[in-house]
């Protein structure tokens, strides 16, 4: 299964899809109503980060076309080496 969908109480749905091809695995997240559907925000493999920043997170708004916030994931009490 690549997409899972939660719809939400006004309408809207959220879907999260699986991207495991290329260089950037990710799981993207899309704001979708009717026909629209609007690319709000991921998380992605990284291989130009040092570890263990490699997993990113981004975020989009829809008035602009770049990402909006693009960061290392910050890692918490996990020890991954």
């Amino acid at each position: 299964m690549n997409e899972m969908i939660l719809a939400l109480p006004e309408g809207t749905r959220l879907r999260a899809v699986r991207n495991h091809h290329g260089e950037y695995p990710s799981i993207q997240i899309f704001l979708d109503k009717g026909e629209r559907s609007e690319l709000i925000c991921f998380a992605e493999y990284n291989p130009e980060k040092e570890p263990p920043q490699q997993v990113c997170v981004g975020a989009y708004q829809s008035h602009q076309e770049d990402t909006t916030y693009y960061e290392p994931y910050q890692i918490g009490e996990f020890d991954y080496e």
